[in-house]
């Protein structure tokens, strides 16, 4: 990805991909989102687990949608603040299509019941709309968007209740007044931990030796809210297991890319930086109660938009090497929702 914006010699150009791209994950995310929500009253894209009817979009269980639908919120939330900020009226297709997109993915998101994917959002949008206030630039332009599209969202989610005959938030109350996958997710935690000793702290076990230790420990128990799962649930302690202390380095990526985000935003109050950080919070925190780590379609989504940010500032910065004001704004002078690269 960085190879192909590193062919378009000037912010312009490299502009002009970025949308185009947006465009077509846009369309990606409406259309599953769209088939989810079509789909679920007659029990489609769904799968029940641990009692509930939960929405799975086009992967296996429903938190692995979850946590793909979120990324995917987070990220598209950031473009529009971008897009506001940045653009002119140029970019009003462009916001209203991202706008669709948001809130069809966040009626999906909330009928995958994931308390822990609810919880992270939850964690970034706070995150996300606290720091924005210090932004007076996009204050000024964010406000209408803002109550069009909370006023749009409640009527969309009223219509679909009606439609379905399901009361959504009676059903999210429910799920998160369940317990017992916490309960679970304890025992398994504390049987895994207590086998760790000074031999394997640094090193751990090896690849996937948590998942068969798991096995093992659920094989002979009464343990079943998750049946015989060999997922531990907890990509930190999976690490930690498997690789040891060692191991637990990978997570210093994430670190890296919220150091710096939070650095290039507060330099140039560019949303598309502060979309780095809680792209990166809400990977992490998903992983203290999930395998969000380990699940490819989450991770992987995590990084290829974190790239595609920052290949859209690539070869912008100053000789100084720092990314200035001018530079990381974009400027925007065509009008088509998808501009021709």
């Amino acid at each position: 990805m960085a190879c192909t914006f590193k062919q378009a010699k000037t912010p312009e150009e490299r502009f002009k991909l970025f949308r185009l791209i947006n465009f077509y994950l846009a369309i990606f995310a409406l259309v599953q989102s769209a088939c989810t929500l079509v789909g679920y009253p007659f029990s489609l894209f769904t799968a029940v687990v641990e009692g509930f009817k939960r929405a799975t979009g086009f992967n296996f269980h429903p938190n692995e949608y979850a946590k793909t639908a979120g990324i995917l919120i987070i990220y598209f939330i950031g473009v529009f603040y971008s897009y506001c900020r940045n653009g002119s009226k140029t970019l009003l297709k462009d916001r209203m299509l991202i706008g669709i997109v948001i809130i069809v993915n966040i009626l999906g998101f909330l009928l995958s019941l994931s308390k822990n994917a609810f919880g992270s959002a939850g964690l970034c949008c706070v995150l996300f709309f606290g720091l924005s206030l210090f932004d007076i630039k996009i204050q000024k332009k964010i406000l209408l968007p803002i109550i069009v599209f909370c006023v749009l969202l409640i009527m969309i989610i009223t219509g679909y209740q009606v439609y379905t005959g399901n009361d959504i938030f009676a059903t999210v109350t429910d799920r998160f007044n369940d317990t017992r996958s916490l309960q679970w997710r304890y025992s398994v935690w504390g049987y895994l931990l207590g086998h760790m000793d000074q031999d394997t702290i640094w090193f751990g076990h090896g690849l996937t030796a948590a998942n068969a230790e798991l096995y093992r420990f659920l094989f002979d128990t009464t343990r079943e809210t998750k049946g015989q799962s060999i997922f531990v649930h907890n990509a930190f302690i999976n690490f930690l297991y498997d690789m040891g202390i060692f191991g637990m380095l990978i997570f210093t990526g994430f670190f890296a890319a919220i150091f710096n985000g939070f650095k290039r935003y507060f330099q140039t109050r560019e949303p598309l930086f502060l979309t780095v950080v809680c792209l990166c919070v809400f990977t992490l925190v998903c992983a203290i109660t999930d395998e969000c780590i380990t699940e490819l379609n989450a991770s992987l989504s995590c990084w290829f938009l974190i790239t595609l940010i920052y290949a859209l500032f690539l070869n912008t910065a100053g000789e100084d090497g720092q990314i200035s004001n001018d530079t990381a704004s974009y400027s925007v002078t065509e009008d088509p929702l998808i501009p021709e690269v």
